[in-house]
């Protein structure tokens, strides 16, 4: 959608104060601590893009409250598997070698979206070390949340994921649905099915000697799933929902989103 489609399709303008009204509407309060997932287009035309958004977010929590989102970058990756799209194979090993080492405030996220892009802009803002599944923070936990991030289960319980959990944090789903829940792969780290593979991945880090490039075995991760399991969600679990701007909004426990997913995961996969 270009930004004269969208304008069209704004029924009402949306202003940071707008915004943060909605928000708290929705049940978001002082303090909180949010990992959010959002598609700014959903909202509308907004005064000021994804930079409104993210200061009525951080608006909405005040300043002993926390916005997180994920920071992927999928690119930085073993190229061998990319499909989306895919690149050619006797580019593989140049790609590995040559490519940047990974650095938290160089590497571009992927597939994100805008508003997490304005969020990583934020000089306050703190990005953890994994290469691919990287979580970034702004805000009073913001220095806990990121502190550390294993290669090897990179959303388990002693990952950013695992400590939001501790937290109990709050996912919000802005104009998006539970097929970007990031929360949920907590669910698959903790649960058991017949087939879980593992798989190798690799990237290049800076480590104590410099740069190195790096392989690891991990969790397949897969959200072909998510919907699915998100029409289950929506019945198990108290989710809040109302509109933010334009967008369908949902904000629920990260706790109780979890724990239901890893007893779906275990019950329907494998």
């Amino acid at each position: 959608m270009d930004e004269l489609e969208l304008i069209r399709g704004t029924s009402t303008l949306a202003t940071p104060k707008t915004i943060t009204r909605d928000l708290k509407a929705l049940g978001i309060s002082r303090g909180d601590v949010l990992i959010v997932h959002s598609s700014l287009t959903s909202i509308g035309w907004v005064a000021g893009g994804a930079g409104a958004v993210v200061d009525a977010l951080l608006d909405a929590v005040g300043t002993n409250g926390t916005i997180t989102m994920p920071a992927h970058s999928g690119d930085w990756g073993d190229p061998a598997g990319w499909e989306n799209p895919p690149v050619p194979s006797d580019w593989w090993d140049e790609i590995l070698s040559e490519r940047p080492v990974f650095n938290p405030y160089a590497t571009p996220l992927r597939e994100m979206g805008a508003v997490a892009e304005n969020l990583l802009l934020r000089r306050e803002t703190l990005r953890s070390s994994h290469p691919l599944h990287s979580h970034m923070a702004n805000g009073l936990h913001a220095a806990k949340v990121v502190a550390s991030h294993p290669l090897e289960d990179s959303f388990g319980d002693f990952s950013p994921l695992g400590r939001l959990y501790d937290l109990g944090a709050k996912v919000l789903l802005l104009g998006v649905g539970h097929g970007q829940n990031t929360s949920l792969h907590l669910g698959e780290s903790r649960a058991h099915w017949p087939g879980k593979q593992q798989v190798e991945y690799k990237s290049k880090i800076f480590g104590s000697d410099g740069a190195r490039s790096v392989a690891w075995m991990g969790i397949n991760f897969d959200t072909d799933d998510f919907e699915v399991l998100g029409q289950h969600l929506e019945q198990k679990c108290e989710i809040q929902v109302a509109k933010v701007g334009q967008a369908g909004a949902r904000l629920a426990d990260m706790r109780s989103l979890v724990d239901a997913a890893t007893i779906w995961f275990a019950s329907n996969r494998g």
